[in-house]
């Protein structure tokens, strides 16, 4: 968008940005972007304590037989709808 910007990469700069109230979700998207994808009061806009009960939440179903499953469920899916 015309504006600098600034790259990282590796496990260090992962673990910068996994560090809990470091950075902020709010204002990152723009509205436009927001009101297309999700709308005002989605996750994407979620910070401290309850982005970290739902992110909670999703990576308790990250077992690797459920995201088995899910990849199942969703093959699935896609071959269904691929088959109509």
């Amino acid at each position: 968008m015309l504006r600098p910007a600034i790259s990282v990469r590796g496990a260090s700069a992962a673990e910068m940005f996994s560090h809990p109230d470091r950075f902020t979700r709010i204002g990152a998207m723009p509205p436009t972007t927001l009101r297309l994808l999700q709308d005002k009061g989605s996750v994407q806009l979620q910070d401290g304590d309850d982005h970290r009960h739902r992110k909670t939440m999703v990576m308790a179903m990250m077992t690797s037989g459920r995201v088995e499953s899910i990849g199942s469920i969703a093959d699935d899916e896609w071959r269904r709808k691929l088959s109509t």
